[in-house]
Order: C-alpha cells, then structure tokens, then sequence
C-alpha cells in the first residue's frame, strides 16, 4: 500500500476503498509505504492501524516520520477545537508511528529509509528492491523506485524537479526508462506555471501591497510540509524589506513550535546549498536556516491576539498589518477557519492560496469564479465553560472513563504479571529437572583432574542450591 492519505473533513465514506483494500484476504496488504509528511498522505494511517488492525511493516524518510507525525497531533488539536468528536485519537496516532526496533520480536511498526537505501522484500519466487529518491516538494518527500529481474516500477506523485529555497529537486536523473510510471493528474488541462521567480515575485508583491494598505493576509496551508518553504521565504523578505517594525509574521498552529524545531534538526535533508551553509564542519557555518527571526510562532489565537517578545507592549495588536501561515488548505478546520471569520468582511484583507484546494470545501467555494463579493455563511465553533447540568454530565462521564481505564489498566498489568509468573515457574521446572537429572549421572572421572572439578562445584552442590 503506497500511501493512505485523507482530507480535513475526515469522512470516513472517502476512505472506504482504502478499509476494503487494508482487510483484503485474497490481496493482503503486506507492508505500507508513505511520501510525504502531510494529510493528503499519511491522514489515514490511525485509522487503517488501530481500527482496521494493519499489522504490517511501514516504511518512510526520517522527515516523514516526524513531520507526519506532527501533522496528524495537529489535525487531532484542530477537529477538537471544533467540538466534533476527532477522527483519531492522540494514542492512536501514537500507535500507527510507533517503530519497530531490531530485536524486538514485532513484525510491524515504522522503519525509517534514507534516500537511495535498498529495501529487500522477499516475495514467493523472486526479491522485490524498493528505494525511496528524492521527490522535492517536501523535506523527506519520496519517489518510491520498484525493482525486479529486469523490471522497473515508479510511483511518483507530487514531485517537483526544479530546486527550491531548502530543497534538492526530484531526483529523476536515477529513473531511467521506467517499465511503468504512476502519478498524478493534478495539473492535467491547466495552463504551464510561471516560473518559480516570477511566482515568488507575484506571491511577495500581493502580500506586501496588501500590508502596506493597512489589510491581513491569510495564506492557509499545510501544518509541515510546504508551509516550511513559504516561512523561509517570507522571512527573507522581512530581512531584505526590513519590515519586522511595520507587520507581523506568525506561523500558526498547534504544533508550529514542534514543525520548526524538527525542521531545525534535519539540515541533511535539504538542498546542498542550504545544508552546506550550515554545516558546523566548514567555515561559513552560522545558525540553522530555520532559526526563523522574524517569525512569531503561535500555538493558537490566545497567542496570537497577544503575543510576547518585542510586540507584548502592543495596546490593540489586531490593527498591526499581518501575514499568517495557518492551517488547513481547505479552510474546514484549524486556526485558519477562524481567521477567515474574522477577518472577510473588510475588503482590506486578503486570502492567498499556494496549492488547490479539495473540492467542496470552503477554499475551494472561494476560488471558484463567481460574481464578487461572495455572501458566505460560514459556521464556527465557539468554546464556552459547561454550566450547570452538563457541567455535572461531564464530570460524571470523565469520572466514569477514568474508573474505566483504571481497571483496563489494571487487567492488563494482572495478566502482565500471571504470565511472567507461569514464565518463571516454567524456568524452575527446567532448572529443577536438570539438575536432578544430572545429580544421578553417574561420576565416571573420580579420581581424576576433571572427576575432582565435578566433586568441587559440580551436580552435588548445584542439587543442594535450592535448599
């Protein structure tokens, strides 16, 4: 299974080909690779592992392991912001990403890839090599390669072969006249994109021309993928622009303060020119890319509305022009939903995607061609102490879960301790039958060097130990 991936409404109807291919007997899934660390590849993987019960290996890049992880906390932190029940649970997810170490004795878990390094599978009458490469778009993005006998198979979405600010581009030079290759149709019938400099130049123009008027700018995007690109590019431009005086800069979510401390620690992955910078071993070192020094990191809006450091002074921070990197593309959940409530009654302000949005949802009702303005009748939730009745509900429910889990708890530590008991009680047996066993051999070598050695601390004291 390459990828299992899912959209911010989390409906369980759009996965529904993915739980009949996991619980599949005649074409059982045998192991799982994953891409990319964000929703549209890895949401799923709670569900096909704690719900669906796929026990099998999983194999990804380091960055995945970790960003992907982080995108999955933060879309479980958003749906609860929402009052809905979450379609995952934080143990959940804490299963589907837990490694399977060497000597373990488990035959499932995350294993972790470098690019370029050869996975051997066996299968009934041949060995199947699988290599993840470079696939740019994302740090520890993967291109999978599929080799065997004289065949070639590459599973290729969502790559991008041109360099970027912190990444290498696709690494397509090692794919070479593939049998099959399989991708995506994303950009199928649209017109060819500028190229990237002139991209960047329009996204910054936008931006800048919208915070000089006074106005917001919402940019909603991934929680650890793409998002690390556009921080590193906008905070260049506050750098050059020098405008940390005039506007904010907030990367918003959850998790942002965990995205961008992994992002600090894996240089390795990004393009040569950015790790190479910053490699402790050469002389240019400095910081990490990442050290962001111009970007506020919120957890969530209580953070944003006030901020510490140089802007805590701020009497109404909400006036100050500002451009937020926040979650989630669609716009149906996340800080980012709230944000556009607030802020898309003053013409001033402005919504800027870098990626298509899933249909149906907000984002994409947005960027459909209609006539301007747009009337919109957008819900949010709003969260509010529990009074009364329900307050008395809930504390009775919570109270009831806990006894719950404390009897779980204590079950399984019950059974934990049974058999580690009929374990020792097994090696006893053992120890005691060998020892009687060998406390009746006879003792052949009296007399000699060794038939001493047996006297000294051999069968006749090992048989009187226990006592």
């Amino acid at each position: 299974l390459v990828d299992c991936g899912w959209d911010a409404r989390f409906k369980e109807s759009h996965v529904a080909a993915l739980k009949d291919a996991v619980s599949s007997t005649t074409e059982p899934v045998h192991l799982v690779l994953l891409s990319f660390p964000d929703l549209e590849h890895l949401g799923a993987l709670p569900l096909i592992v704690s719900r669906y019960g796929l026990k099998v290996p999983i194999y990804c890049t380091v960055p995945t392991f970790n960003l992907g992880r982080m995108a999955l906390y933060e879309a479980f932190q958003a749906q609860s912001a929402e009052g809905d029940e979450p379609a995952f649970t934080l143990d959940e997810v804490d299963e589907a990403f837990e490694q399977m170490s060497p000597g373990s004795g488990k035959n499932h878990g995350i294993c972790t890839l470098k690019y370029s390094e050869n996975l051997s599978v066996k299968m009934e009458d041949f060995i199947l090599r699988i290599t993840p490469l470079n696939a740019g778009h994302a740090i520890g993005g993967a291109i999978w390669r599929f080799q065997w006998h004289t065949n070639q198979v590459v599973y290729g979405v969502d790559f991008n072969h041109q360099a970027e600010i912190h990444l290498n581009g696709a690494a397509l030079a090692q794919v070479s006249r593939p049998s099959l290759l399989l991708t995506d149709s994303t950009n199928w019938g649209c017109p060819p994109p500028p190229k990237q400099g002139l991209r960047q130049k329009k996204l910054k123009s936008l931006v800048l021309e919208t915070l000089n008027k006074g106005g917001h700018v919402l940019m909603p995007t991934d929680a650890s993928s793409r998002t690390l690109e556009l921080l590193l590019l906008f905070d260049s431009m506050w750098q050059e622009n020098d405008l940390a005086t005039s506007f904010r800069l907030v990367f918003l979510h959850s998790m942002a303060q965990n995205v961008v401390e992994f992002a600090r620690s894996m240089s390795e992955w990004m393009s040569n020119t950015l790790s190479n910078r910053f490699d402790p071993t050469l002389p240019q070192y400095s910081s990490s890319p990442f050290t962001l020094r111009h970007v506020e990191i919120c957890s969530d809006l209580t953070d944003f509305d006030h901020p510490s450091g140089p802007r805590a002074g701020v009497r109404d921070v909400s006036k100050v022009p500002t451009l937020v990197l926040t979650t989630h593309p669609s716009l149906e959940l996340g800080p980012g939903r709230l944000l556009f409530s607030r802020w898309a009654g003053s013409a001033l302000n402005r919504v800027l995607f870098t990626q298509r949005p899933p249909p149906a949802s907000l984002a994409a009702n947005l960027v459909a061609p209609s006539v301007r303005p747009l009337a919109l009748v957008v819900s949010v939730a709003v969260k509010k102490p529990l009074e009364g009745d329900e307050l008395v509900d809930f504390e009775r429910r919570r109270e009831q879960r806990r006894l719950e889990q404390r009897r779980a708890d204590d079950q399984k530590r019950f059974i934990k301790e049974v058999n580690q008991g009929i374990s020792s009680s097994q090696l006893e047996g053992e120890d005691e039958e060998l020892t009687v066993s060998s406390a009746a051999a006879p003792n052949t070598g009296a007399g000699s060097e060794a038939g001493n050695g047996m006297e000294e601390d051999g069968p006749g004291a090992e048989a009187t130990a226990p006592e």
